[in-house]
């Protein structure tokens, strides 16, 4: 699965900008950190220059978390988020996709 998006610089001086990708499972069975980083892209922009961040996805890979109990990763069946931003906190985008680890 891939995800992607358009950055644009706009204002006046050449700048950089980090896209970061998160994952998160929206109905957790256990407790666990709230999201994951996934993925990060630095974009060096002139100004009014746009560019493409795409960022893949594989979900026995990126969608895993540590299964104490089993001591083992595993990937829950279910419904994740997925999130873009320049950090954590600052989340620009969110689409939520389903997942089965069949």
């Amino acid at each position: 699965m891939n995800v992607s998006v358009d950055v644009k610089n706009v204002g006046p001086r050449a700048g950089d900008e980090v896209v970061q990708l998160y994952v998160c499972e929206l109905a957790p069975e256990t407790r666990r950190a709230e999201k994951s980083l996934r993925g990060i892209e630095r974009l060096s922009l002139q100004p009014g220059e746009t560019r493409h961040a795409t960022f893949s996805l594989i979900p026995n890979q990126d969608f895993t978390h540590y299964d104490v109990e089993h001591k083992r990763y595993a990937v829950n069946d279910g419904s994740y988020e997925v999130q873009l931003g320049a950090s954590r906190s600052d989340i620009k985008l969110k689409s939520t996709v389903a997942v089965s680890a069949h």
